[in-house]
């Protein structure tokens, strides 16, 4: 009688947990979810920061052949120059000195690009827009830079 008792108080025990689990399994990839795109926002955030911000000293906002908001910068390390891009749901940031250069994404996640807008607000202040997706989840971030020892300018051709 006590083994059929505590069978049964373990069935319904077992059957509360699987319950509540299904409650808490959506939530849990909604917020693991929401955390990558996030982080993935900051270090692309944080990059731009460093490198526009505070070592550019001339930044050229233009389109690429896709029409998409392309950044280059010259900057104050004389012959280093970056150019960041949207290619293939990536952000690519290219690195060139001298001679040499190389071209890499930002980030490896599986957090895409679906878009990024580069905004000009005044001389000094660049306003960069990011659409970023993962699974379902979609969230546009926006973060305002400081160029530092720079000045931005539009090329609109």
């Amino acid at each position: 009688m006590e083994f059929v008792f505590s069978f049964i108080i373990t069935i319904s025990f077992m059957l509360l947990v699987f319950k509540g689990v299904q409650h808490v399994l959506p939530s849990w990839t909604r917020l693991t979810n929401q955390t990558s795109l996030y982080d993935v926002s900051h270090y692309i955030f944080a990059n731009l920061e460093k490198n526009v911000g505070y070592e550019a000293t001339s930044i050229i906002i233009s389109k690429d052949a896709k029409h998409n908001d392309r950044l280059s910068c010259q900057t104050n390390q004389g012959d280093l120059s970056y150019i960041f891009s949207l290619e293939n749901k990536y952000i690519y940031k290219t690195t060139k000195k001298a001679t040499t250069s190389g071209k890499n994404p930002l980030y490896v996640s599986d957090c895409l690009v679906e878009g990024w807008k580069l905004s000009k607000i005044n001389n000094k202040m660049l306003l960069v827009e990011l659409t970023l997706r993962k699974n379902n989840r979609q969230e546009t971030l926006t973060k305002v830079i400081n160029c530092i020892n720079g000045s931005i300018i539009i090329n609109e051709s």
